[in-house]
C-alpha cells in the first residue's frame, strides 16, 4: 500500500517536469518552425548568389593583379609591340594580346594551340582574359584648359576579365580605329557572338594600369 502511494507521487512529479501540450499548442509550434524554415530556405538562393559573386570578384582580382604585375615587369618595347597579324595602332589606337584562360581557382589554363582551347580545356576554364594595350597615353598639357599631349613613353594597359564558364565566343565592341573616339574598342561587349542582341549577359570586370618607359 505504501508502495502505491509512493508511485503516485512519482507520477505527479514526472508530469510536473514534463507537462503535456495541447493540440493547439503543438500546432502553433509547428507553424512557427515551418515559417522560420520557409524564410531560411527562401534566403538560400540569394546567399549562394552573393557568395558566388564574392568568389568571382576575389578570384578575378587575383588574376588581374597577376597580369598587371606581369605587364609592369615586361620590357616596354615588347609590351607595346602588337602580336603577329595585328597592325601597329595609330595615335591613341590599341591592340590586344592573345587571350588567356583561368580556372575557378585562378590557375591559368594554357591551350596547346594559342587561342584555341580544346574541349578538355573548356571544361576547366571559367575566366577569359583580354589584355588591351595602348602604346601611347594622353597626358594633361600646360596649354589651354582641356588640352592634352600624347606621350609615347607611357602605355595604358587594360585587363578585362569575363566570367564565361560556358566558353562561348564573346562579342566584341566595334568602333573607330582612333581609340580616343571610341574608348571601348577592342573590349568585349558583354554578349555572346551567337546572341549579340542580348545585353550584358556576361559579367565583365576591367582593371587598368600605366606602364612607363624606364629609360
Amino acid at each position: 500500500m505504501d508502495t502505491s502511494k509512493h508511485s503516485g507521487r512519482g507520477s505527479n512529479r514526472a508530469l510536473a517536469i514534463f507537462p503535456a501540450f495541447s493540440l493547439v499548442e503543438v500546432t502553433l509550434a509547428i507553424g512557427i518552425v515551418a515559417s522560420v524554415v520557409v524564410v531560411v530556405v527562401g534566403m538560400l538562393p540569394s546567399g549562394i548568389n552573393t557568395f558566388r559573386q564574392a568568389m568571382n570578384t576575389s578570384v578575378g582580382g587575383q588574376i588581374a593583379q597577376q597580369l598587371l604585375s606581369e605587364a609592369q615587369q615586361t620590357d616596354f618595347d615588347v609590351l607595346v609591340t602588337p602580336p603577329a597579324g595585328q597592325a601597329a595602332p595609330g595615335t591613341n589606337g590599341t591592340f590586344t594580346k592573345p587571350e588567356r584562360y583561368f580556372d575557378d581557382q585562378g590557375s591559368e589554363i594554357v591551350p596547346a594551340t594559342a587561342g584555341a582551347p580544346t574541349s578538355a580545356d573548356k571544361q576547366k576554364i571559367v575566366y577569359w582574359v583580354r589584355t588591351r594595350v595602348s602604346p601611347t597615353t594622353d597626358l594633361p598639357s600646360r596649354g589651354p584648359a582641356g588640352e592634352t599631349t600624347n606621350s609615347n613613353k607611357l602605355a595604358t594597359v587594360i585587363i578585362q576579365i569575363a566570367n564565361n564558364p560556358a566558353s562561348l565566343p564573346l562579342a566584341q565592341e566595334t568602333g573607330a580605329t582612333d581609340d580616343s573616339n571610341y574608348p571601348l574598342r577592342n573590349l568585349w561587349s558583354g554578349a555572346y557572338v551567337s546572341d549579340p542582341a542580348n545585353t550584358k549577359i556576361v559579367q565583365n570586370t576591367i582593371y587598368s594600369t600605366l606602364v612607363g618607359r624606364n629609360q
